[in-house]
């Protein structure tokens, strides 16, 4: 009686049709009784909820729609969200109950869009913090369209002898990383459903190990994986093998704080030359047991509250660069001595994060930088503050991105320039007092386009950046290949974006392969809207 109901194109949304009855009979009371005594209970409570609407690609009102929230709930696991959910009502209006600024999005069965102003995206990551009041934040239009949780990546996973593999999650992931997953059936077969149309790579996942689908060669890291394109039809097909010693092999030993006690649930990172990447969380002794993909030769890190050091022989560091390489054969590699050294990761830089109006900007992201190592970061609270971990003494810049626009502190004052940021020095104690407020009429003005391949087709999913003389700013491209970002005032500004490897640049008549071929957008008190960033042909050779 109350499984989901299908709806939409090809049938393949799912909405879950009216309970009451069930309700009042599996409880003998009816559940607008429920509601008038829970709300009783409600009232003494100072409830924060998001309104608003799901509707189709008519415009009408979809019923019984499940509707999502995510909050970042942990600095150290990026991609773990709090999750609040409730259903839109018979005309698709929707009370979305959360605690704190959230992505909002809907849970369409084996698949999630999430709203933003410039369109759905594919996951919480990409998607705009809203925020609750004791009110309801009005006017939350969630638009879905015919592409929308429609298309499917079909498959089959198999053995190295040919024999099919049963309960593999196999995911779909985007350029940006975000993910679509299942799980195999008994005949090793798959389908995975996408959030929107784009470019995918598929990979398995064996006890935490993820490998990757190669066409014609045996699978491997991300970087080498198999680019399927979903634009309007599905996927199928896919014939996905592994082979023998696929994801076979470990790398174990503990993770240490200065004094030699164990670190416990904090995940550790086994980073391949060859992108054969995987990661282990620690048990309560410090100890982890990586399950590596292939044969390669690894580089460990971790984050402790967002501060970031990698695994040298002896101790840690801060540096990818100065990391010990650890190779992998066909053996188990034990015994690693992840320790870090006094005072690492012990020292913190806090400040308060605030708009041209004195007012705070919560729930945005700061990092410190070092000269030379990995940054740290940290996500500011309701009231603006920030506490950043760094992982040794040194010189640090602090920054941020709001709205994809980059700024820097500055003792005197804010700065979009890097080279003018003030280098704050970290010895044996906090440093605080960080004050980082915007200008009038920083961040103000943005940049908006979209991004397309060469035959015109769109490109979801990929890093659009702007630099230039008045600072920088970025953005992720939505389904329809669009953009939207701040930058940090007028100025002139060249449009790029990375693949594999190739900075490719916003010509005035083609691509550019590089800053001096660019053609440079001019902003001048004003949002620049309109753009068409076309990719070449094989932007994998372009720059070749």
């Amino acid at each position: 009686m109350l499984l989901p109901e299908p709806l939409g194109p090809l049938s393949r949304w799912k909405s879950e049709p009216p309970w009451q009855d069930t309700f009042q009979k599996v409880f003998g009371f009816s559940v607008d009784t429920f509601y008038d005594d829970f709300a009783s209970w409600r009232s003494r409570l100072s409830a924060l909820s998001i309104r608003g609407r799901v509707v189709g690609p008519d415009g009408q009102g979809l019923p019984y729609i499940k509707v999502i929230g995510r909050s970042e709930a942990s600095e150290d696991v990026p991609w773990y969200w709090d999750r609040s959910f409730t259903y839109t009502d018979p005309d698709g209006h929707f009370e979305l109950p959360v605690s704190a600024e959230a992505a909002v999005g809907v849970d369409l069965g084996d698949c999630e869009a999430y709203y933003s102003p410039q369109g759905l995206v594919s996951g919480p990551s990409l998607a705009p913090r809203m925020s609750p009041d004791s009110n309801g934040a009005e006017g939350v239009a969630i638009r879905l369209t015919d592409s929308t949780c429609v298309w499917q990546i079909h498959g089959q996973v198999l053995d190295a002898d040919a024999n099919p593999l049963a309960n593999i999650q196999v995911s779909a992931v985007r350029e940006n990383g975000d993910s679509s997953s299942t799980r195999t059936k008994s005949d090793g077969s798959f389908a995975i459903t996408v959030g929107e149309a784009g470019l995918f790579r598929v990979n398995v996942w064996i006890d935490g190990c993820p490998a990757y689908f190669r066409q014609g060669q045996n699978p491997g890291g991300r970087q080498q994986a198999t680019l399927f394109s979903v634009q309007d039809g599905d996927v199928t097909g896919i014939r996905f093998q592994l082979t023998e010693g696929l994801c076979s092999t470990r790398i174990t030993g503990r993770l240490l704080d200065a004094d030699g006690a164990g670190i416990a649930e904090v995940r550790v990172y086994a980073h391949g030359e060859n992108n054969t990447n995987a990661s282990d969380r620690t048990e309560s002794d410090g100890s982890f047991s990586i399950i590596v993909p292939n044969a390669d030769v690894y580089r460990l890190n971790t984050s402790i509250e967002g501060c970031s050091v990698y695994f040298r022989r002896g101790g840690a560091v801060t540096s990818r660069d100065q990391a010990t390489r650890i190779t992998v054969d066909d053996r188990d590699v034990t015994g690693v001595r992840f320790q870090l050294r006094e005072g690492q990761c012990s020292t913190k830089i806090t400040g308060q994060l605030l708009d041209a109006d004195d007012d705070p900007l919560a729930n945005v992201r700061v990092w410190a930088q070092p000269e030379n190592g990995t940054s740290s970061g940290a996500q500011t609270d309701s009231d603006g503050s920030f506490s950043i971990t760094v992982p040794e003494a040194g010189q640090y810049r602090v920054s941020t991105r709001i709205d994809g626009c980059s700024v820097y502190y500055r003792r005197s004052g804010i700065t979009a320039n890097w080279n003018q940021a003030t280098q704050i020095r970290v010895s044996d104690s906090d440093v605080t007092g960080i004050r980082i407020q915007l200008t009038e009429g920083m961040c103000e003005h943005r940049i908006s386009g979209r991004l397309l391949n060469a035959d015109g087709s769109t490109r979801a999913s990929m890093w659009v950046s702007a630099s230039g003389n008045a600072g920088s700013g970025g953005a992720s491209t939505a389904a329809d290949g669009s953009f939207s970002f701040a930058v940090p005032g007028n100025g002139s500004y060249r449009l790029s974006v990375y693949i594999d490897g190739c900075s490719i640049y916003r010509g005035a008549r083609a691509p550019a392969k590089n800053w001096n071929g660019a053609s440079q957008t001019t902003v001048s008190n004003a949002d620049v809207t309109g753009i068409e960033f076309r990719l070449p042909e094989d932007p994998a050779t372009f720059c070749n």
